[in-house]
């Protein structure tokens, strides 16, 4: 019975090479969409999973009552805490990310990594090369390096027992090599050493400035240690009044605390890929549906000599879901060349897998995609009675049902085609504005050097010389670089007139008196730190607007203000605010403290050769400090890498988009160009009579015209509910 289904199948596919081949590349377009997103989404979805007790670990996450705020940021002492009091936890760790200068005699690197407990490699599946997880963190001396970082101190020869200067401070000795971080781990690190040797003020509990880390037993209740520790950070400092819990560390990619997360990207894809497939399911009913009238006498005979509609309805939908493994073919020939320029744009390494899950996977989207584009078209084939059917008749008689079917899903198709460029469309403009908004300081030409190393202690001296070149508009030190608190942390302020149940976290950041110049904010109130001011350095504070909005008081400036680590003084200055985050997040309070040093020393910068200009600040640093890489980015790039998410979403539904439109379109002209054929004689006469190929085609796209400004007022009014959302 099958090989007969082939038979009739392949010869109709011959017969109709036009229509057949439409309907082969549609399916094929929509499956590669759909196996695309598939694959981008598992890819998102894997994050973290790699670590082998990836379910039972957890990030300490912390907020208040009302749920006001979220944070990460725990003092030094807390993951000890933990493992200590609660038997429910098997291990912990405290992470603090640092960005350190790696030197091994004259070669010296700049590197991210981190001051970590000795359970580190015990609880985190990161694999070592050479070492044993167990003990490689043991010694309070001990650094573990990757095996690029490895590679490129050492060469060929093994690194362990070698001593490694770090941040030209303190001297540790290799005991280990792990592999490079794989790009689906949300903790991404040179090299670690052991938290022993953190300085003292990371080991006090009035200071949130690590990340801490569990691991439950495995038969731990996640419900109950949330209970349990639910009031540890107010024992140590009750007046925070910050309540711990637990977050899954397989969330840590696409879920924020209190926030929406990375995890409506997956939902929009996601929601993108299966429009796609459907337009692609709705071009092959439409074109089979047309065609109905080219079978009706293969159908009336097979009918005649006993055929059952039942008969009828499977082989016609056999012949669908062998076109759509037909398709699949064509599909993952696409996949495979498309998926170089997937990995560009989204910067992941996302592979085609080809295994027994995957080809079950595959065959499953596949036989979906078959019944789906071939039960229209079976169900209604084989409802022809045979005499009508030989006849003629039935086409007569059901040729209104059908053009009222296709008319529908014409509208249908391109609703959904539509929709999704119009998502697109809102999508790129967003982005514009989020790339054009003014967002309160001037990011243009300002080039941001990382002072670890030699240049933090000499920043002072190497920003004095630089001021004297005759480009440099203005220098100034940071803390961070404005787009995250890595380096000065978060926590609560006190001021005079706060409520007493009122908690307010904010940012931090440490900045010389010239940052506000440099960077052309404006004040609000007050004045900006100066040196004419002896008190400045050792007691005041700048806030931005949103501080004050938080505080809930008109008038900051001279307010008393103390922080969580001790610091006392007044508000000295209002500063406007300013985007040191993306704009998709709110404006968040920030506090200044002046300090004549940080992380980053920031230039403004006038020459129009800026490689000119850029090589000129770098020989005046080597000048001082000659051993230190040259580690700059611009602050504008930096600022746009902020929304490499939005530019990464935007050409991805871009190029969905593009395949729905050519589904459409190639849907569109086959039913365009089967309509004319069946209208021939009509053309011939109209021409006949005088008719112009525009009058010609006007008549032959005028339904469909009709039909497709129907399914924009559709779509747009979605496609607007839809992104509001």
């Amino acid at each position: 019975m099958f090989r007969n289904y082939f038979k009739f199948m392949f010869r109709h596919l011959i017969k109709h090479k036009i229509y057949s081949t439409i309907n082969i590349i549609g399916l094929a377009a929509g499956l590669a969409s759909a196996v695309l997103v598939m694959l981008w989404v598992k890819y998102e979805l894997s994050y973290d999973k790699f670590h082998k007790n990836a379910d039972r670990l957890y990030r300490v996450a912390f907020t208040n009552e009302q749920k006001e705020f979220h944070g990460f940021y725990q003092p030094g002492p807390l993951a000890k805490y933990l493992k200590d009091n609660f038997p429910e936890i098997e291990q912990a760790t405290s992470y603090s990310e640092i960005q350190w200068k790696v030197s091994y005699e004259t070669k010296g690197f700049f590197c991210d990594g981190g001051l970590v407990d000795s359970s580190f490699f015990k609880m985190f599946s990161f694999p070592l090369e050479v070492g044993n997880a167990n003990s490689v963190l043991t010694n309070p001396n001990s650094v573990v390096i990757s095996s690029s970082l490895a590679h490129k101190m050492f060469g060929l020869v093994n690194p362990v027992g070698k001593e490694l200067n770090l941040n030209d401070q303190v001297t540790r000795i290799v005991t280990g090599v792990f592999s490079d971080i794989q790009k689906t781990s949300h903790i991404k690190f040179d090299f670690v050493t052991s938290f022993s040797g953190a300085p003292t003020w990371m080991n006090a509990w009035d200071r949130k400035c690590v990340y801490a880390y569990v691991l439950l037993r495995e038969n731990a209740s996640f419900d109950e240690i949330n209970n349990k520790i639910y009031g540890v950070m107010n024992q140590h400092n009750p007046t925070w009044k910050n309540i711990l819990y637990l977050f899954p560390i397989t969330k840590s990619h696409l879920y924020e605390p209190g926030k929406t997360g990375r995890i409506v990207y997956v939902y929009i894809f996601s929601a993108f890929g299966f429009l796609v497939l459907i337009v692609a399911c709705i071009n092959f009913m439409n074109l089979s549906t047309a065609q109905s009238k080219k079978r009706m006498k293969e159908i009336g005979l097979k009918k005649t000599v006993g055929s059952s509609r039942m008969n009828l309805i499977k082989q016609f939908m056999t012949e669908s879901t062998i076109l759509s493994f037909i398709s699949l073919l064509i599909a993952m020939i696409l996949v495979e060349l498309s998926l170089p320029f997937i990995n560009d744009i989204l910067d992941t390494k996302i592979t085609m897998i080809y295994s027994v899950s995957m080809a079950l996977v595959l065959c499953g989207i596949t036989l979906f995609t078959g019944f789906m584009a071939g039960s229209y078209p079976a169900i209604y084939l084989s409802s022809f009675k045979p005499i009508s059917a030989l006849s003629g008749n039935t086409f007569k008689a059901g040729e209104n049902s059908s053009s009222i079917f296709i008319n529908a899903m014409v509208i249908a198709q391109f609703s959904f085609a539509v929709f999704i460029i119009t998502c697109v469309l809102i999508i790129v403009s967003q982005l514009n504005f989020l790339q054009s908004k003014d967002i309160g300081f001037n990011k243009e030409q300002v080039l941001v050097i990382s002072t670890r190393g030699a240049l933090h202690k000499n920043v002072t001296v190497v920003k004095n010389g630089l001021l004297k070149l005759p480009f440099v508009l203005g220098a100034t030190v940071s803390a961070n670089d404005l787009t995250n608190f890595r380096g000065s942390g978060t926590g609560p302020i006190d001021w005079e007139g706060r409520n007493s149940d009122k908690i307010l976290e904010v940012g931090f950041n440490y900045v010389d008196e010239d940052f506000a110049k440099t960077f052309q904010v404006k004040m609000k109130q007050g004045r900006f730190f100066s040196k004419d001011f002896s008190t400045d350095m050792s007691e005041e504070f700048i806030v931005n607007e949103a501080t004050v909005k938080a505080m809930h008081i008109d008038n900051p400036v001279n307010k008393n203000m103390s922080t969580w680590f001790g610091r006392k003084g007044k508000i000295v200055g209002v500063i406007s605010d300013f985007n040191t985050l993306s704009l998709r997040d709110e404006m968040t309070p920030v506090v200044f403290i002046p300090a004549p040093s940080a992380n980053y020393l920031c230039i403004r910068i006038s020459s129009t050769n800026l490689f000119s200009a850029v090589k000129s600040i770098e020989e005046k640093i080597k000048e001082v400090v000659p051993d230190d890489p040259f580690d700059y980015k611009f602050m504008d790039e930096v600022i746009e890498n902020l929304y490499k998410t939005e530019q990464a979403t935007a050409k991805m539904t871009a190029f969905i988009a593009i395949l729905a439109i050519l589904i459409s379109c190639l849907g569109l002209f086959g039913l365009a160009s089967f309509a004319g054929e069946q209208r021939t004689k009509e053309i011939g006469i109209r021409k006949v009579l005088g008719a112009s190929v525009a009058n010609v085609l006007i008549m032959l796209t005028k339904d469909f015209t009709k039909w497709i400004l129907f399914a924009n007022i559709i779509a747009w009014p979605l496609a607007l509910y839809a992104m509001n959302k």
